[in-house]
């Protein structure tokens, strides 16, 4: 990349540059150029004029008539969506796009990269002040690693004061979205519903770039019974003797489709009312009724296991393939005949049935060229990638069974379809405030990811509570790492400690990394299961447990490292109030401090019935060790009652967890 010398603010706080936007700029250049605009003159203090027509130096921004005149042709498909690129020419910069979304990562990249400016947190943001702003500006293509991108979080999507099913939105979240350059897949759902989603917040949403042009009109994973109701077909004791073949279900409750309901023999949909055919003509519906959506999706309903023993010859996955890849190809013949101007995609979301390919494959289950199939590691070995040895282990754990082949094993089912995606899972669902080791995993994981030809990437984190500082964390490094799969992570996630934490970041950086040390010890010892994101705290029973304590931490090093990691936050929480910050800056912090013991607290009062008492654990931190896991509890919900925090796991709310830990009998 050729660099160039500029001078664009000296030390005597002159500029002879200007901000060049287009007299009929789109909404996305104007705001754009606003914001280059603003934090230019944060960091500088030198306001920047804004013209239309150049004269003298000057920075363009999107489709000017400066750049238009230059004849560079920009394409989605060379920049893979919302990539951007950097030009300079003589003296002059042009950040420019494809997209509305890619014009505004241009700027906010060169605020990031020539100004030092950082995104933290919907709530927080570093801008240095600079004496002057000379750099050296590359010329560069700046292309993301997936189309795209998506961190799944709380603290990206909803503010502190949300609350159970209703979140409440504020208007910097787009934004924020934008400075993260994460794509949002559901900032239109729940339209209408949700506190905040106004009409002043959609029109910010499209100004900003718009979410993924998916139909969220309706719940946009687990579907299925949307689409093939029980509300409509399994209402009184009549409906229920005919209908029943629909429907799969447990302890007559319906709790899924019939995935083998209607399909033939020869894998297309059979005439009369059945699963498939009800299915199709709902799906159609849907389509015709959501002009602006690309994707649809269809999905499995949110349940752990599947043993419907319809059609289950060669497994539930072939099932469940083989009923969608029908719906796909009738719908493919329906919209060329009647939207024939329509890109539509059927957006396959197998969850559970992803995690191992059919036994055979035919032409049935070679999934359509409009279909999208979204992988989803649910039952994956959250220490290791995928394709790691480690991922393959069904003797440990039934369903582990990813490993080394499991891509290769995917290929011919996958070979003709329109994209692949991918859904992650960065949390422990049930106990947000463990630690979930992921960092080690992220990068061998999007790599893996990128090969395969993944467009879209999604990380699941903590989706359902903003007091979260490992969440909150892991934004700032998964946003960075969807976009550029070269970046170290512990690099980001070291500028991230050091740029939100301040004068206590030395010792956060101690506490973080010492888990991470703890975790990869732990994970060597327990034959690479220690974690499991849905296994909770342990390992597999395959594995000897310590004789004495029951479990496999026999060297108490996870509880000694809570131990000192409260012992640093007691010394950090001292150093916050005697230091000369402000108020607000000093209270910031403070929280931060607090948010941060949630984690070993949590966990010693997890261990209760392992650390304390017959002194297997000599506490260095508690004056009575046998009591120690009480008062470990209820300073965690002493301290969630104080921040706010409304759920400690997905729909786990603190009765849950109080009764768990024995607060609460």
């Amino acid at each position: 990349m050729k660099e160039t010398a500029l001078c664009i603010v000296s030390e005597d706080k002159i500029t002879g540059y200007t901000i060049l936007c287009a007299e009929n700029a789109s909404k996305s250049e104007v705001f754009a150029t606003k914001e280059l605009q603003k934090y230019l003159a944060l960091t500088t203090g030198v306001k920047f004029s804004v013209e239309s027509q150049a004269a003298g130096k000057f920075i363009s921004v999107g489709n000017t008539e400066a750049f238009l005149a230059l004849g560079v042709q920009l394409t989605e498909q060379a920049l893979n969506g919302d990539g951007f690129i950097v030009k300079v020419i003589g003296e002059n910069v042009y950040l420019a796009a494809a997209t509305n979304r890619g014009i505004i990562y241009a700027v906010y990249h060169f605020l990031e990269k020539y100004c030092g400016i950082r995104f933290l947190d919907v709530n927080e943001e570093y801008v240095p002040k600079l004496e002057r702003l000379c750099v050296k500006v590359d010329n560069e293509v700046n292309v993301p690693s997936f189309k795209y991108r998506t961190h799944l979080s709380e603290s990206t999507m909803h503010t502190p004061e949300c609350r159970g099913n209703t979140y409440s939105f504020k208007t910097p979240i787009p934004v924020f979205y934008a400075q993260s350059r994460l794509t949002h897949e559901f900032i239109y759902f729940n339209k209408g519903k949700d506190i905040g989603k106004t009409d002043e917040f959609f029109k910010l949403v499209e100004t900003v770039g718009g979410g993924i042009p998916m139909d969220v009109s309706i719940n946009p994973t687990h579907n299925n019974l949307t689409y093939v109701s029980p509300e409509k077909y399994f209402v009184t004791d009549a409906d229920k003797e005919k209908n029943a073949h629909m429907f799969y279900i447990q302890k007559d409750k319906v709790v899924d489709i019939a995935y083998a309901d209607g399909i033939a023999e020869d894998g297309n949909i059979e005439t009369g009312i059945n699963a498939a055919s009800v299915y199709l003509e709902s799906l159609k519906a849907q389509i015709l009724s959501n002009p602006d959506a690309v994707y649809f999706n269809c999905g499995q309903q949110d349940l752990k296991e599947f043993d419907d023993s319809r059609g289950m010859k060669y497994g539930a996955t072939y099932m469940v393939l083989r009923f969608y890849n029908a719906i796909a190809k009738e719908i493919k013949k329906w919209a060329e005949k009647t939207i024939p101007n329509r890109k539509v995609r059927i957006v396959i979301f197998a969850y559970l049935f992803s995690k191992e390919a059919p036994p055979i494959v035919d032409e049935s289950v070679v999934l359509s060229d409009n279909v999208v199939l979204r992988f989803a590691d649910l039952t994956s070995n959250t220490n290791h990638p995928l394709t790691s040895e480690y991922s393959y282990r069904p003797e440990a754990f039934k369903d582990l069974v990813y490993g080394p082949d499991y891509f290769e094993k995917w290929k011919p089912f996958i070979k003709n379809c329109a994209e692949i995606w991918y859904w992650g899972y960065a949390t422990n669902h049930s106990f947000y405030y463990f630690y979930q080791p992921v960092i080690q995993k992220v990068k061998p994981l999007l790599i893996e990811l990128k090969d395969l030809g993944v467009t879209y990437a999604m990380l699941q984190n903590n989706a359902t509570e903003y007091h979260d500082w490992k969440a909150i964390m892991e934004n700032y490094v998964f946003s960075k790492m969807l976009w550029d799969i070269t970046l170290d992570p512990y690099e980001v996630r070291a500028e991230f400690i050091r740029l939100y934490y301040g004068i206590v970041a030395d010792e956060v950086s101690e506490i973080v990394n010492g888990f991470d040390k703890v975790v990869e010890e732990l994970d060597e010892e327990c034959e690479h299961l220690y974690y499991g994101r849905i296994y909770s705290f342990y390992p597999n029973d395959r594995i000897e447990a310590d004789p004495i304590t029951k479990q496999y931490d026999s060297e108490f090093k996870m509880a000694k490292h809570c131990e000192k990691s409260l012992i640093l936050l007691d010394g950090m929480q001292k150093k916050v109030e005697s230091a000369e910050l402000c108020g607000k800056e000093k209270a910031k912090l403070l929280e931060r401090i607090d948010m941060l013991r949630l984690t070993p607290y949590y966990i010693l009062a997890f261990y209760r019935d392992y650390l304390y008492g017959e002194e297997k654990f000599q506490t260095t931190y508690f004056k009575d060790g046998k009591e120690a896991f009480k008062e470990c509890a209820e300073r965690f919900f002493a301290i969630c009652e104080r921040l706010g925090v409304y759920e400690q796991g997905e729909a786990k709310k603190p009765e849950w967890h109080k009764k768990l830990l024995k607060v609460e009998e």
